[in-house]
């Protein structure tokens, strides 16, 4: 039977990610298992937003941590990771524009560069922007976007040369324990035996955790993006938008095209689901970015694709241990956040598998049990307004004034 120290189970982002700390902490002895290739899942069809803009100081510090990553990828991991600077504008209707400056004083004391801008200064960072509906935006001119397949090759690289093992099309069946410990894991392929393993396969890490007699309240969600290629008044391109009053987003895609996404999603299969978009999905984000920036409203769609998320009810993922298996361990349940907080997801990661604990984030909001605790990590300043489990748990996919912005 084959063997090895640590079995990591996904080679999206968050996989190669830890795998690449626990190979720079000197455990190289790991073995990654990908059901298909790298980056083949919710990776691959990451909108690769680069921004620290959210409603708690957990997401927040490990957004900015990870900003650091993307800033210096050459002196860190070395290949490409593709991050380009744009700015970030996150827009608010007025009724949320105090939780808007809370979150910004709060992302401030964090080290984050980032400031609240008027209706005029907005016009200054980006002009042509219709703005009859908000008073104050938060303003992060160092966010950006990067890209994503690169981002988890090159971490995988960098791991593998460091003599981290990669094996693509096998599929992860089973955790199999003894004891109450984790020994390993069964596969399409055969069994491979571990004394630690990490579940990081997104979508499917809800049967995975099952095979051991634990469970999340993890949904599957599918999100739709479109890729317009710019009108000539645009070719230089323009800043990335968070529109939560139209509940969608917007970034530059190279050098001539734009990405528009929305927050809202709809119940999937990860196994099943549509990967293409529908016409409908196409015209509701025209309609939109038309309305925001009228510039675009020449912008013809070059291609579009859908994803998936993997969603908990408070929108924070599960950094932890799984209770009652000794050795194994989950990151899961990124609601989309997952790519842009994926290098210090993978350090924490790295660090909590080594030591027993870790120092760079106060673990209490991403336990295992909160949820079966029925203590969600809710943050005040949330522009949506979810206060109880039962308020968390209902998402509505409409519904542009609770702005559920998610993606990126």
């Amino acid at each position: 039977m084959e063997t090895a120290e640590v079995i990591i189970i996904g080679a999206g982002v968050v996989g190669a990610s830890t795998a690449f700390s626990l190979a720079r902490r000197g455990v190289t002895d790991v073995l990654v298992l990908e059901r298909r290739q790298v980056a083949s899942g919710a990776t691959g069809k990451s909108s690769g937003l680069v921004r620290m803009h959210y409603t708690n100081p957990l997401e927040t510090r490990l957004a900015f941590q990870a900003y650091q990553w993307f800033k210096h990828w050459d002196d860190i991991v070395g290949g490409h990771c593709g991050f380009v600077q744009t700015g970030l504008l996150r827009l608010v209707t007025p009724d949320l524009t105090e939780k808007l400056r809370a979150n910004v004083r709060m992302q401030q004391d964090l080290g984050v560069n980032t400031r609240v801008v008027s209706r005029e200064e907005i016009a200054e960072v980006q002009p042509g922007l219709w703005l009859d509906d908000v008073d104050l935006a938060a303003y992060e001119p160092e966010a950006g976007y990067a890209d994503p397949p690169s981002v988890a090759y090159s971490l995988m690289t960098a791991a593998r040369e460091r003599g981290v093992r990669l094996r693509t099309g096998t599929a992860v069946t089973k955790i199999t324990t003894q004891g109450g410990r984790v020994t390993g894991v069964e596969t399409d392929q055969g069994p491979v035996a571990a004394p630690t393993v990490l579940i990081a396969a997104n979508a499917w890490s809800r049967p995975l955790l099952q095979s051991v007699g634990q469970d999340l309240p993890i949904s599957v969600e599918r999100h739709e993006v479109a890729v317009a290629e710019r009108p000539p008044a645009l070719a230089g391109g323009h800043v990335t938008v968070l529109d939560g009053p139209l509940d969608t987003y917007f970034r530059v895609e190279g050098s001539n095209l734009t990405l528009i996404g929305t927050g809202s999603g709809e119940p999937a299969d990860p196994d099943r689901y549509n990967e293409a978009t529908t016409a409908a999905h196409i015209e509701r984000v025209g309609e939109r970015l038309s309305q925001r920036f009228p510039a675009m409203r020449d912008a013809g769609v070059r291609r579009s694709l859908a994803g998936i998320y993997d969603m908990t009810p408070d929108d924070l993922p599960v950094l932890d241990r799984v209770p009652g298996a000794e050795g194994l361990y989950c990151a899961v349940g990124f609601c989309g956040h997952g790519f842009k907080i994926s290098p210090a997801v993978g350090a924490v990661m790295a660090e909590l598998m080594t030591t027993g604990g870790t120092l760079a984030i106060d673990r209490h909001p991403v336990r295992f049990g909160r949820f079966a605790e029925g203590d969600y990590s809710l943050s005040p300043t949330d522009y949506l307004d979810r206060m109880t489990p039962q308020a968390a748990a209902g998402r509505g996919n409409t519904a542009a004034d609770q702005q559920p912005i998610q993606a990126g």
